[in-house]
C-alpha cells in the first residue's frame, strides 16, 4: 500500500500554507491578514476548479505569488535566489526582545553567512534597528 502525500482534509491542509509561508517570513503580515481574512488557499482552489475565480481572491494570489517569489524560484526551488535582505524576518516583543532571521543561513550562520551575521550583531551591540537590507 502506497500513500504518498494525501489530501487528507481539504480546507486544513490547503490552508496551512498560508501559515508557513507567513512564519517563515516569506509573505508579509498584511498579506497574511488579507491571505486568512478575504480569501484563503481552499477559496482559491475551488474558485480555479470551478472556473470561476474572483478578482479580490485573484489579486490576493498574485500578491502572495509575488512576494514569495522575491525568495524562491517557484518553477525550480533548488536555485538559488539572489537575497540582499540581512534579517529579512523579525518579530519584536516589547522593548526588549527582537527575533531576527538571517537569510539564506544555515544551521550555524556565522559559518554559512558571516558578513550578515556581523552586520546583525554589530546592530544589536551599538543598540540600533535591525538591519533589513
Amino acid at each position: 500500500m502506497l500513500i504518498g502525500n494525501p489530501l487528507m482534509e481539504f480546507d486544513t491542509d490547503l490552508n496551512s500554507k498560508a501559515e508557513f509561508l507567513w512564519s517563515h517570513g516569506l509573505i508579509s503580515d498584511s498579506t497574511y491578514d488579507l491571505f486568512t481574512r478575504v480569501c484563503n488557499y481552499s477559496t482559491i482552489r475551488r474558485q480555479m476548479i470551478s472556473r470561476n475565480l474572483s478578482e479580490i481572491c485573484e489579486n490576493i494570489n498574485t500578491l502572495v505569488f509575488t512576494e514569495v517569489s522575491n525568495y524562491i524560484d517557484q518553477y525550480d526551488v533548488t536555485l538559488d535566489v539572489c537575497l540582499s535582505s540581512v534579517g529579512g524576518w523579525t518579530q519584536v516583543y516589547g522593548n526588549i526582545l527582537s527575533y531576527a532571521t538571517i537569510r539564506g543561513a544555515s544551521h550555524e550562520a556565522p559559518f554559512s553567512q558571516p558578513k550578515r551575521s556581523l552586520r546583525l550583531l554589530k546592530a544589536f551591540l551599538e543598540g540600533k534597528p535591525l538591519p533589513v537590507k
